[in-house]
């Protein structure tokens, strides 16, 4: 009996997408403003400015997805995104223009921050069902819970429910429809680790 990986739908997931997205907006409208507000910058410094916000608007309207789909595409820009906050930021520092330092460097963190999470979220979108415990995934990290501290697990083709020794549920709804063999599978981990069995076409350890 093998350990499972099941993709599932977070919301706080889903969430952090849409805010994601934003953030990738946000970030083509400062460097335009910035392209266009750097008059005494060379124009291949401008153009290049435009051109890498031209590339975040198209990605986002036009081929909207494929930074998910193509997840180097999505950490290239928001690498780009943080390098350019925070030398922007570092450069208002030494200028001195301290509150636009602060405001870039707050960006630059919340950047940062987004894209540690979406690392997580391409990294652990799934519910981790051990021979130690079943994993949990969250942000800004995913939880792990040994077999002691959960009462009982319902599992269908379309979702899984934890329910734990401390009255929290953890319900997921699952983003591939599983396989008998796969329910199958969690049943015998039910049976295994929580001493039930399958009953009435469901996975359920009551």
């Amino acid at each position: 009996m093998n350990g499972m990986a099941l993709p599932v739908k977070h919301p706080s997931f889903e969430q952090l997408r849409r805010q994601g997205n934003l953030l990738h907006l946000l970030a083509a409208v400062l460097l335009s403003t910035h392209a266009f507000m750097a008059i005494e910058a060379s124009w291949i410094y401008r153009g290049s400015l435009l051109f890498i916000a031209l590339d975040i608007l198209l990605i986002l309207f036009v081929f909207k997805g494929i930074i998910y789909q193509i997840t180097s595409i999505n950490i290239a820009f928001r690498i780009f995104e943080i390098g350019f906050f925070a030398g922007i930021s570092l450069y208002q520092f030494f200028e001195p223009s301290y509150f636009s330092a602060s405001l870039n460097l707050v960006l630059a963190g919340a950047f940062a921050y987004i894209f540690y999470c979406e690392r997580t979220i391409r990294l652990e979108e799934q519910v981790g069902i051990h021979h130690t415990g079943i994993t949990i995934p969250g942000l800004p990290q995913s939880s792990f819970l040994i077999w002691a501290k959960i009462n009982h697990l319902k599992a269908d083709y379309h979702s899984i429910e934890i329910h734990c020794a401390d009255k929290k549920v953890h319900h997921f709804e699952l983003s591939e429809q599983l396989e008998f063999e796969e329910l199958d599978q969690i049943h015998e981990f039910c049976r295994h680790y929580l001493g039930t069995e399958m009953q009435n076409s469901l996975l359920r350890c009551p």
